[in-house]
């Protein structure tokens, strides 16, 4: 894949996680019982791991580790703590 293509599936993949963050944390809010069942409880782990995933690739294209690019580490723990959220 080239680097366009994978920041693409990149971008899509933090729209989606941050969106269904937001719509399950209304649902749940708001007492709806699908949030509670498995579809809803497993999609956001395949959607933050094809964020990850993609993340590592754009790094690896760009030759990027955390030492010479100190953003990269403060991503890497963001996420971290957002998916441990």
């Amino acid at each position: 894949m080239d680097y366009a293509a994978v920041k693409l599936v990149h971008q899509t993949a933090v729209t989606l996680s941050i969106a269904g963050f937001v719509v399950r944390g209304a649902a749940s809010l708001a007492g709806a019982r699908w949030v509670r069942r498995r579809p809803a409880r497993t999609l956001p782990h395949l959607v933050d791991t094809v964020l990850l995933l993609s993340a590592l690739a754009l790094a690896w294209t760009l030759r990027l580790t955390p030492d010479k690019a100190p953003w990269l580490l403060a991503k890497i723990v963001g996420l971290a703590v957002y998916v441990g959220l």
